[in-house]
């Protein structure tokens, strides 16, 4: 397996990284959140494997940030769905409450 990172001048760290295992990782840090505040928190994975090149660090705000504001807003109760799915040619990242969908495609 060949690996390799990039920097850019502002100093983004680009490597190719399994999305879906990624975007589940950071999904274990929100379980005990989402008990406490009584939300069903649902991981699905359909990424089948896929990889992206990006920043990790940036693709962790993003999905953080997305997970965070479906807890916040989410009332005790209810379901937030965490979804990563392989389209044609890209990979979505979806945070869905029972009120509405945020999504992040690359």
């Amino acid at each position: 397996m060949i690996s390799a990172r990039f920097r850019t001048e502002d100093e983004t760290r680009i490597e190719e990284f399994a999305l879906g295992p990624f975007i589940l990782g950071i999904c274990n840090d929100f379980r005990k959140v989402a008990e406490d505040k009584g939300i069903r928190f649902v991981t699905e994975d359909h990424s089948e494997g896929e990889k992206v090149w990006a920043d990790r660090d940036k693709v962790e705000k993003i999905a953080f940030n997305l997970i965070t504001n479906a807890l916040k807003f989410t009332p005790r109760g209810k379901s937030v769905t965490v979804t990563v799915r392989k389209k044609l040619e890209s990979l979505e990242l979806e945070v869905a409450d029972g009120n509405r969908t945020l999504a992040w495609k690359r």
